[in-house]
């Protein structure tokens, strides 16, 4: 962000001389001129922001321009996600696939990309089915970068279901049958979703398998994470309060899952209308 845009637009203008106009002007060509998303201005502005606010308590500026625009507005984009049925047809489609655990570990537990991907063995635990949400796999660029969750709710623990069991049991066998066949050759990198060579499965390449497999089967098009949006919409039309929907995945608190899901799962507000006037 720094290096490809704000470098080379604002870096040569003095720091004292950077003002509120230059930096709308500067958002306005992120936009207009080089296509680039309201959402993705509006980080470059969170950057710009932070990095004034350090020079404001150095003593380098005594005000901080960035605070004195109309920030780029960031727009919710529309989500989508699978029924039950639609879900179980998926689910079938998978089995005994590479995509089955994936699919699974996001459908079933509404597991982040990053948190699928960066799962380990040593935080399953079958025998007592759960597992731990202790570390994640990003992509930043070209390079994978693993670290530990963005907040403590994030890292939590979850019960295994049998379905989900039943899944990983093969999935351990088949990461055993590959160790055997390809020997010295197989990484014993002790992750859950790997390459057959035992290689941790880069980020955006699980994305892209499960958006194929998507398209190839002429299911409705949705995108990995829209089975985290799945598990959120079937668990509230199970009767699950929004509260426990927000621990399962990992919400720092349950205003974020009610500003994500509440005009999501109710959008209209038939259930709460019917409750209110329902006189049985």
């Amino acid at each position: 962000m720094i290096n490809r845009h704000i470098s080379p637009a604002l870096g040569s203008i003095p720091i004292q001389q950077l003002t509120p106009l230059r930096l709308q002007e500067y958002y306005a060509g992120l936009i207009r001129g080089k296509g680039l998303s309201s959402n993705t201005a509006r980080k470059h502005h969170d950057l710009l922001n932070l990095a004034l606010n350090a020079a404001v308590r150095q003593g380098i500026i005594l005000s901080n321009p960035a605070q004195r625009v109309d920030a780029p507005k960031v727009r919710r984009p529309e989500i989508h996600y699978y029924s039950m049925e639609d879900l179980h047809r998926l689910l079938r489609l998978a089995e005994g696939t590479r995509l089955d655990i994936l699919i699974k570990l996001a459908g079933l537990l509404g597991l982040r990309r990053e948190e699928i991907v960066g799962l380990q063995w040593k935080h399953v635990d079958l025998a007592a089915r759960k597992l731990e949400i202790c570390s994640v796999r990003t992509s930043a660029g070209s390079q994978v970068i693993t670290k530990e969750p963005k907040t403590s709710s994030s890292r939590r623990t979850l019960h295994i279901p049998d379905i989900l069991a039943e899944a990983l049991i093969r999935q351990k066998k088949h990461q055993e049958d590959c160790k055997a066949y390809l020997e010295d050759a197989y990484v014993d990198s002790g992750y859950v979703f790997t390459y057959e060579d035992g290689r941790p499965m880069r980020p955006n390449y699980a994305s892209e398998l499960f958006t194929s497999f998507i398209a190839q089967n002429h299911l409705p098009p949705l995108t990995l994470h829209g089975l985290r949006h799945s598990f959120a919409s079937i668990a509230s039309a199970k009767g699950i309060p929004m509260y426990d929907i927000g621990k399962a995945l990992g919400h720092s608190s349950p205003a974020t899952t009610s500003k994500i899901y509440t005009h999501l799962l109710d959008p209209d507000h038939k259930d709460l209308l019917d409750r209110l006037w329902d006189e049985s």
